[in-house]
């Protein structure tokens, strides 16, 4: 169950979204080098670190998307479908495209239904306010369907470390 955090509006933790034995799977597989397909390789975006990815790539100067050179793996396939699984994913599914095609953002007019309120609610914020930034996270959840993925390590010993940044 997605939870609204307390102090970062719009943002929604989901507690406990990997067991212990899921991760010790997933660290495992990305320990491995994917039959020689996929080692980790060095990387300098937001600090010098090692990573992997799956999936399409990026072009941020461009501003488009290539290719993937290699697909999603499987691995991560059930996380996916538990996202696709959560209560705030399967609300924002449920809504009609037609509340949103024409918009390059979520439908102002189109007030959340009284049952999409958060489940808390962070000090400070209006409960008019807590429903915008719940259905302006519905509405980009709606078409939620993963393309790429992406694992990156940050190891101190070899002088890695992660910048000041913000993703968007």
């Amino acid at each position: 169950q997605a939870q609204e955090h307390e102090s970062l509006p719009g943002q929604f933790l989901v507690l406990n979204f990997v067991s212990e034995s899921e991760e010790e799977e997933l660290l495992t597989f990305l320990d491995s080098d994917e039959g020689g397909r996929n080692p980790w390789a060095d990387g300098t975006f937001n600090g010098r670190h090692i990573s992997k990815r799956w999936g399409v790539r990026t072009d941020l100067k461009e501003n488009k998307f290539l290719e993937a050179e290699r697909p999603v793996p499987q691995v991560f396939s059930r996380f996916i479908d538990r996202m696709r699984g959560l209560e705030l994913v399967r609300r924002a599914q449920a809504q009609p495209k037609e509340a949103s095609e024409g918009h390059s953002g979520p439908p102002s007019s189109t007030p959340p239904p009284p049952h999409a309120a958060a489940s808390s609610t962070p000090a400070g914020t209006s409960s008019r306010k807590r429903r915008r930034m719940e259905a302006e996270v519905r509405w980009a959840l709606r078409d939620y369907r993963p393309n790429e993925a992406n694992s990156i390590a940050y190891l101190r010993d070899s002088g890695h470390s992660l910048r000041d940044h913000c993703d968007h």
